[in-house]
């Protein structure tokens, strides 16, 4: 993954129209580059699946107009970085999704922890109940370490990024438009925040408006770069629902908040429920309990390399009794369960509180289900 790109030929490629994510794919894939792509000529581009002679022809044709100055300019003064498929640092999740955008543009930072990311998805019409929900199952999220993925539309959306930021998390903003522009505008404010605290992301040129195609796109990235979403509030017709069933078509683990059975905000969540396509949770450590299996997966994965980690340790009050005892020395979860007895820590939340500090590289486990602090041999 670490050869050198030329982004200006990846950048002409996607600025040409009627080159969209599937078409741009199926280029590389005949061509090997973006380069040789825009050297074929119109027999060679029409072999290629899904490039019939109209769309060669357009290739051919608009390949010498495209502005390429205006674009890298945009780049510049908006302080966007432009990633491909080729390089390291592109989502993990998304790189390993179902046809993942070969470009993409970055406002902010994106950090390999990134990959320990779920989606918070909701209706744009969000109720008192459904924001406060939202912010207890993110602040449970993020104080574990899990990155908040989201949408920047108004409601739920923003609701999830504002609790992130607020409870001192990363979140990363996925939008269907260029990143010269703010969709909504009111929130502008909201995505500079996020930009100080994660990243922002599009797959669009700097100038692309929102467009109603955009957002299934959008929304499917949102899917694939997380490990999970999260379904806070929707009504039965809704862009998350559209984004549940891609959670599932990615094979991402799906969850639901139940909802007043009388408003019609929640009656998305609750068909989801109902169906049994979703896992119905009250906060966040319910979605940390589903997923501590893979978690621990990912965490084992890493763990050579961040050997000389320097832990996370703002901890909660919970944590902060469970990791005091564990600095004591190497102690079994069957141990730490009983001398937590009358701390009212029963053994669900324990494991829970466990995975938690796991994720902050405060304490590893070993064989036998013994726990230590990440130092220690």
């Amino acid at each position: 993954m670490g050869k050198p790109v030329d982004h200006d030929a990846w950048l002409i490629l996607r600025l040409v129209p009627e080159i969209g994510r599937m078409r741009f794919h199926r280029l590389i894939e005949a061509f090997g580059s973006p380069e040789a792509a825009l050297g074929a000529g119109v027999r060679a581009l029409q072999r290629v699946p899904g490039m019939d002679i109209v769309a060669s022809e357009n290739l051919m044709r608009h390949a010498d107009l495209i502005e390429l100055a205006r674009e890298k300019a945009l780049i510049e003064e908006h302080g966007v970085r432009v990633l491909t498929l080729f390089n390291d640092d592109y989502p993990v999740n998304l790189r390993h999704s179902f046809l993942p955008p070969p470009l993409l543009y970055v406002r902010g930072t994106l950090e390999k922890a990134d990959r320990f990311a779920i989606a918070i998805v909701g209706s744009r019409m969000s109720t008192t109940y459904g924001r406060i929900a939202t912010d207890g199952v993110v602040r449970d999220l993020v104080q574990a370490g899990i990155v908040i993925v989201s949408g920047l539309a108004f409601g739920i959306d923003a609701a999830a990024h504002a609790s992130a930021i607020k409870h001192g998390g990363r979140t990363i903003a996925v939008v269907a438009n260029g990143l010269a522009r703010c969709y909504p505008a009111e929130h502008r404010p909201l995505m500079e925040e996020i930009i100080e605290h994660g990243a922002v992301v599009s797959e669009y040129p700097m100038m692309e408006e929102p467009a109603r195609m955009n957002f299934p796109e959008r929304n499917r990235i949102i899917a694939a770069m997380s490990l999970g979403i999260v379904v806070a509030e929707a009504p039965a017709k809704s862009g998350a629902l559209i984004t549940a069933d891609m959670a599932l078509d990615e094979n991402r683990a799906l969850y639901a908040i139940p909802g007043d059975i009388n408003r019609k905000t929640a009656e998305g969540t609750n068909n989801l429920l109902r169906a049994g396509a979703a896992r119905l949770i009250t906060s966040g450590s319910d979605v940390l309990e589903d997923l501590a299996g893979q978690l621990r997966g990912l965490l084992k994965e890493e763990g050579a390399e961040e050997e000389n980690a320097a832990p996370k340790l703002l901890l909660s009050e919970e944590e902060e009794k469970v990791y005091a005892l564990i600095c004591q020395g190497p102690m079994p979860m069957d141990d730490l369960a009983e001398q937590l007895e009358e701390s009212n820590i029963g053994r669900g939340r324990l494991a829970t509180i466990l995975l938690s500090l796991e994720m902050k590289k405060a304490v590893r486990q070993l064989p036998g289900k013994v726990f230590t602090t990440f130092k220690m041999k």
